[in-house]
Order: structure tokens, then sequence, then C-alpha cells
């Protein structure tokens, strides 16, 4: 009788989990529709350099910085490129239909890796990542975060599969797109990954070099656009930054930046000093918050980097039962995966509140920090 009854419970739990996760992607399906049809305004600015590369001028020329600049490597249009050889509409199709589902897949087997014996947790798990503002909002603008995301999931699933050549391609082409996630050579060292180094650096250099010899003009993102990038002040240009520099700017500290920078450089060093009792997945989720939040600017859609992160705090729990430290991971998912309906006139002008996503990407990283028992390899 009671095996009846629990072989019955796991087999409603099942269901119900595949519902939601349906469900979810549905309901993503259909709330992309009029996004599609109307423009996704970042894919848009891809779409738009990635055709003035294949024109044979530079998308870094100081022609081009009157609208939304191009802050991505050269590199970068190894994927940007090939959607540009399309009409605008098919291409965003393309491109948010491959960003949706390699994210699902991806996710959906680091979570197996950490789940192995529960699959409704799995599919719970990912319904929740789904129904997420970050990724949403990733989705509607055509932003590239979810694709760097699944990279990043799929380089470190082979990393501990003992795959170092593969696990460091896989990080290559996730920098090759965008510069954010050569943080996690951070990672590498410390778990002395030195191959997995060596490949990603390498290929990340030869790309990069290749789209420098083929528009020498490019230069100008090395020598000009990156440096302004990175000694960007912090002042609040949107209510959508969600970065430490902008957190501090409402605040009215000045310099923010020096603030800011101190402090993001206080975080790397206690991860370090922290490494020993770290488990790898807590390792690299915390050089990832440590990064979005300490970007020169943070949109809610660089928050899927915090995702990892997450996926650390909930095997806790699921391990743990310690209901604290459910409650306070959930304050933190609440915090990172909330919005204001029209930002433009939110309902406070608290620093704090207009800031949630930088404080629950905090609350995370020190969930995090704190170190338990082993829960991943």
């Amino acid at each position: 009788m009671d095996m009846s009854y629990r072989s019955s419970s796991r087999s409603l739990l099942l269901i119900t989990s595949a519902l939601l996760l349906f469900l979810s992607i549905l309901q993503i399906t259909f709330g992309l529709d009029k996004h599609l049809r109307s423009g996704l305004i970042d894919f848009d600015v891809y779409y738009q350099y990635g055709r003035i590369l294949l024109s044979g001028r530079s998308p870094y020329g100081p022609e081009f910085t009157q609208g939304i600049p191009f802050n991505y490597p050269p590199s970068s249009f190894i994927l940007f490129a090939p959607f540009a050889l399309f009409s605008n509409k098919p291409a965003s199709l393309l491109f948010t239909a491959f960003s949706l589902f390699f994210f699902i897949i991806s996710a959906y087997l680091l979570l197996k890796h950490f789940f192995p014996s529960s699959k409704p947790i799995r599919l719970l798990l990912l319904s929740l990542l789904l129904q997420n503002f970050p990724t949403k909002f990733t989705l509607v603008t055509g932003q590239i975060n979810l694709i760097i995301l699944s990279i990043l999931f799929l380089s470190f699933l082979f990393d501990q599969k003992n795959r170092p050549v593969v696990s460091g391609l896989l990080w290559s082409l996730a920098c090759i797109l965008k510069l954010t996630p050569l943080t996690l050579i951070l990672y590498f060292l410390l778990r002395r990954r030195f191959l997995s180094v060596a490949v990603g650096l390498s290929v990340f250099l030869f790309t990069n070099l290749f789209f420098l010899a083929l528009t020498p003009r490019s230069f100008f993102y090395l020598t000009t656009h990156l440096p302004a990038l990175l000694s960007k002040s912090g002042a609040v240009t949107t209510l959508y930054d969600h970065s430490l520099r902008a957190f501090l700017a409402r605040l009215g500290i000045t310099p923010n930046t020096l603030f800011s920078n101190l402090t993001i450089f206080t975080l790397f060093v206690l991860i370090i000093l922290k490494r020993r009792t770290l488990t790898n997945l807590s390792l690299f989720s915390l050089i990832l918050i440590a990064t979005t939040i300490g970007n020169a600017f943070a949109w809610q859609h660089h928050f899927v980097l915090t995702f990892p992160a997450f996926i650390v705090a909930s095997l806790r729990v699921f391990r743990t039962k310690n209901l604290p430290y459910f409650f306070l991971t959930l304050l933190s998912a609440i915090l990172v995966g909330m919005h204001f309906a029209d930002i433009a006139r939110p309902p406070t002008t608290n620093p704090f509140l207009i800031s949630h996503a930088l404080l629950g990407s905090i609350l995370l990283y020190l969930l995090l920090i704190i170190p338990q028992h082993p829960i991943d390899s």
C-alpha cells in the first residue's frame, strides 16, 4: 500500500512538472509572437552590424557611433554574420528559436547531471528558469545571453567529464561571442585545468586576429571602444541597469567607479580564499555573479548568468532540507526574477528596490560562499 502510494505520488509529481514545463514553453512562444512581429531591438543591432561587415566595412568605424554601438569583439561576427545572410524577420525567428531551445537542452543536461534520479525536480527547475524575467527579457530583446549561458553550461559539463579540450573550446566560443566569460579563466586556473586555458585562449586569440585582419579598422574596438566601456563612470542612464556602479550612483556615493571596483575585487579575492571549500559549480557560479554585477552596466537580461548559482542553491535545499536556506534562496530568486511593469514610472524611487536584481545576486553570492556538505563534483 505504502509503495503504491509513493509510486502514485511520484507519477503525479512528474506529470505536474512536465505540464508546468510545457505551459512555460507555450507561454513564452505566444508571448514572443508580437515582439517578433515588431522587431527585437538588440537582435536588430546584431543584424545591422552583421550586414555592415558583409558589405566589406568595419562595424567599429566612427561613422557608426551615432546609433546603438556594437559592444562585442570582432570575433562575435562568427555568429552574427551568418544571420545577416537572411532577411530580418526569418533571421530573428531563427535566432530566437535557437536561443530558446539551445538553453532548454543545455540547462536540462546540467540539471540531469546534478539531479540524476529526480526528473520532476529537473523539469520543475527548468520551468522556473524559463518563467524568470531575465530569461524573457533576453528573448524579447533578441539578446545573446542565453546562448552564452548555454555554451557555458556545456563547457562546465565537459569539464566535469574530464574533457579539457572540448571544455576549453566551448569556453573560448563563449568568449568569442562576448568578453564577459573571460573571467572564468580564474575557475580553470584555480582548478588546474591548464589544457582548457591553453586551448581556450589560443582559439579566442586566433579568431579575433582573423577578423582584425579581415577588417583592419576593427582595431578601433581595441584602442577606443573597449577602453571606454571599461572606464564607464556608472552614471545611471536607465532604471534597467542593476550594476553595482549604478546602485552606488543611485545612493549618491562618489566616486562610484572606485568603490565598485574595490567591492568587486574583494568579491573575487574572497572566492580565491574560499576555493578549497567550494565545489566546482559553486566556484564557477560565484565568478559569474561577481562578473555580472561588476559590469559597467548590467541590464536584467545579463542576470541569466546567475542561473548556475540558483542550481547550486536548489541542490543544497534538495539535499539538506534546510528551511531557512530555502527561504533565503526563494527571496534571492524573487529579487532577481521580478520586474516593474512600467520601468519608466516605477512604483518607488527607493534605490534598494530599484536595484532588486543586484541585491538578489549579492544574497545569492553570500549563500554560495558559505560552504556546506559536498554537493557537486
